[in-house]
Formats: structure tokens, sequence, C-alpha cells
């Protein structure tokens, strides 16, 4: 994250791209949601990747990130 000004020492940001961001409530240090995709056939190989950002009072920046993860649809 210091590439992009941001202070937050072991934080790395691993998706060039963001399409979308959804928020989740910390319950007990997990959060867990839902990401509604349709059945339909034209969607099968498509890549679908998430990060998670938290706050922290840890570092500068006040930000921890967690690993990419990356998955392909299939029917």
């Amino acid at each position: 994250m210091v590439l992009i000004g941001l202070n937050a020492p072991g934080c790395d940001i691993n998706l060039s791209t963001v399409l979308t961001d959804i928020t989740g409530i910390n319950a007990g240090g997990s959060a867990t949601v839902s990401v509604p995709i349709p059945a339909n056939n034209a969607l099968a190989g498509f890549l679908l990747s998430a990060q998670s950002v938290c706050l922290t009072l840890t570092n500068g920046a006040n930000l921890l990130t967690s690993n990419g993860v990356e998955g392909a649809l299939g029917l």
C-alpha cells in the first residue's frame, strides 16, 4: 500500500481492479457475505476474485488486508 501513498507495512493490494464492494458485519473476528450468481451458461469459466480490507490501529494507514482469492465459475 506504500505505492499508493498509504503507510501500511505488510499490507499488499493483490487485485488490480475493483468492480464492486460488499460489506460484512464482523461477528467474533469473522464476517460472511453472499454473492448471488445467476445460473447462466454464459458465465462458465468467469473468474471471481476477492480480497478484504479492515480497519485497525496497528499501522499509519489504519488498514489491514487479507490474501487475495480467486475461483472460476463452472456449471
